[in-house]
């Protein structure tokens, strides 16, 4: 996989570009503004999912993700990015249109990356993950590893990634 970043790319957008590299949109989506929303907000009509990104700090913009997700019937996936010295860190909040006019929402997750390359939205502790495919966003019972250890790992590999695609040069 070869990632080239352009001068200018910001937190948001290296993040943003992540999971729409895992849902196999790079070039599929459009561009909203919804009311309650982050500015940027991208509706990946092929996956049934908008996908927002912000700067700030939770609880910010968590209302308006259930509602959006119960009314349009779409997946709603909040990532908000921070830059810690040489880390991207990405949390998300999500509310997944499993039942009609019923989302299942869950706050805090952390963007997993899998010695296998697979992306996750993982939970604080334990509990319920969110893979990233190309079918879209899917609520797995288990979360993609059996250790806190590997939980950690794969936390680390997603923000390195996401840093050295800030910084590719820095890499080295």
């Amino acid at each position: 996989m070869t990632n080239l970043v352009l001068a200018g790319c910001t937190a948001g957008s290296v993040a943003c570009g992540l999971v729409l590299e895992a849902l196999g949109a790079n070039d599929c989506y459009d561009h909203l503004t919804l009311p309650g929303l982050p500015s940027a907000s991208i509706h990946i009509a092929e996956r049934g999912a908008v996908l927002c990104v912000t700067q700030a700090r939770e609880p910010a913009f968590r209302d308006g993700l259930a509602a959006l997700a119960a009314e349009a019937h779409l997946d709603v996936v909040l990532l908000r990015v921070a830059l810690d010295h040489d880390r991207l860190i990405v949390t998300a909040d999500v509310a997944l249109e499993l039942l009609p006019g019923t989302p299942w929402s869950m706050d805090d997750l952390a963007l997993w990356r899998g010695a296998d390359g697979a992306l996750w939205l993982v939970p604080p502790l334990v509990g319920p993950a969110v893979s990233i495919t190309p079918d879209g966003f899917w609520l797995e019972l288990l979360p993609p590893y059996d250790t806190f250890g590997q939980r950690a790992s794969g936390i680390d590999r997603a923000e390195r990634e996401g840093a050295c695609l800030l910084s590719p040069l820095e890499a080295w």
